[in-house]
């Protein structure tokens, strides 16, 4: 079994020289056989080993795992620490709760003695166990991976040696060894689904194919290879995303290409608790030709699909507030739907006609003060060549302005409410006169941060 540990470790690359490694130490056999094979190999890689105990208080007896563990650790010169686990603060499940406590209290320890890994003593049987327990409670390729057999926890990096070990197998070192541990009599009863898997399910497997647990730890590896390169590919597109307001935005064209196992751990990655159902609800919007389009997601959010741009909105935060600012010389407003104007008194004759997002405009002072304004119902401006006018809306439909974003457009008006231009998108004809009358300004706009 010392081979086929050390094969692990090296299989994995678990260890570099110098480390400093916190073992967690139970005081049952896996882990005291793991403190034992681990006091081995530490000239190997020159580690230093900081065993640490944490009490979860559960049986009265409790206190000689620790006097144990203590024992052996100073026996071989090595630090000890323990703890007591904090009680459990409501009613919940009492095995996530302590595995909580327990990578709390690694962490601390790594922290404190500037450790760079946790070694548990987790083993095949724990494995197989794990992942049976995740068929029964989850739906994802990713929840069957397991326990792996290297891999991080709250930024903690954790290995372990014994994941390919048997449980029979640590049971007959142990004894061959002479290795000293105590039984927790709780591993026995039936009350928590982890001990029936154990008791029930799990030897039935066994029963019938012996190499399961080679099997099981395969396939981890396989999907857990899948998962790495699927996670490049999230990264991918969240790479490619522009940040609004707290928010993110897609291009449905980038979208549609990709196949829906990537769609689904996108979704995933941005929304954890969307379920299935919702998740082909949204594949589905994406490869609708409807240019606008949304589902409630849950958790009070909603996916919106608007022409090309694919986003997440709060229900609470779509009608738009009115504003309503006034624009003065030498001042800058910051609009309620993002970005800012800036109004200055013109400097030079240089004309900005064809840039939509500065207004460069000469005209007599009867219009001013001139102000922006959120959209209205209704809302006209003139165009050029006498050719009349045209509804706002119709303008922000040909640009393409995503449904949301056109109530809250910012639309700046004369003193008469003549809508003068829309910032980014269109001026009226009286903006674009270059005759010099007594009131010049620029006006820029700059849109919100993405």
């Amino acid at each position: 079994m010392k081979d086929q540990v050390w094969q692990t470790i090296k299989k994995y690359h678990m260890f570099n020289q110098d480390e400093v490694i916190i073992l967690a130490i139970s005081g049952g056999v896996d882990s005291m056989v793991l403190l034992h094979l681990m006091i081995e190999f530490q000239q190997q890689w020159n580690l230093t080993l900081i065993v640490t105990h944490l009490d979860h208080g559960k049986r009265t007896e409790s206190f000689l795992d620790r006097q144990l563990i203590e024992k052996v650790a100073k026996d071989h010169g090595l630090a000890f620490e323990w703890d007591f686990m904090p009680k459990e603060e409501s009613s919940g499940n009492f095995q996530n709760h302590a595995r909580n406590m327990r990578y709390e209290y690694f962490s601390r320890m790594a922290h404190h003695y500037q450790a760079h890994k946790v070694v548990t003593a987790h083993h095949a049987d724990d494995h197989l166990e794990t992942v049976v327990g995740r068929l029964l409670k989850n739906n994802t390729p990713a929840s069957l991976i397991g326990i792996q057999a290297k891999g991080e926890i709250n930024g903690l990096h954790v290995v372990r040696p014994l994941i390919e070990v048997k449980k029979e197998d640590i049971h007959r070192f142990a004894k061959i060894q002479e290795i000293a541990y105590n039984e927790d009599i709780t591993n026995e009863t039936d009350l928590y689904l982890r001990n029936r898997i154990r008791h029930y399910i799990t030897p039935q497997l066994l029963k019938e194919d012996q190499g399961v647990l080679k099997q099981v730890r395969q396939l981890s590896d396989h999907l857990e290879a899948d998962e790495d390169y699927f996670s490049s590919q999230v990264e991918l597109i969240m790479s490619r995303a522009t940040s609004v307001e707290q928010s993110h935005r897609f291009s449905k064209t980038d979208l549609q290409p990709l196949h829906p196992s990537v769609l689904r751990r996108w979704l995933k990655h941005l929304m954890p608790t969307i379920d299935q159902n919702t998740v082909l609800s949204v594949i589905d919007m994406l490869n609708d030709s409807k240019p606008h389009m949304e589902i409630d997601v849950g958790k009070g959010q909603v996916i919106k699909v608007s022409y090309d741009n694919v986003y997440w909105v709060s229900k609470e935060n779509q009608t738009p507030e009115p504003y309503h600012f006034e624009l003065k010389v030498g001042t800058e407003v910051k609009l309620p739907c993002g970005g800012k104007l800036s109004v200055s008194k013109r400097s030079s004759e240089k004309k900005f006609k064809n840039d939509p997002n500065v207004l460069d405009l000469c005209y007599n002072s009867e219009h001013l003060p001139l102000s922006v304004r959120n959209r209205q119902f209704g809302d006209r401006i003139e165009l050029l060549n006498q050719q009349g006018s045209s509804k706002v809306k119709k303008i922000m439909i040909d640009k393409k302005i995503p449904r949301d974003q056109r109530e809250a457009w910012p639309i700046v008006v004369s003193k008469d409410n003549e809508i003068l231009w829309i910032p980014g998108l269109k001026k009226a004809p009286m903006c674009l006169d270059e005759n010099e009358k007594n009131t010049c300004l620029t006006i820029e706009y700059t849109r919100r941060k993405s």
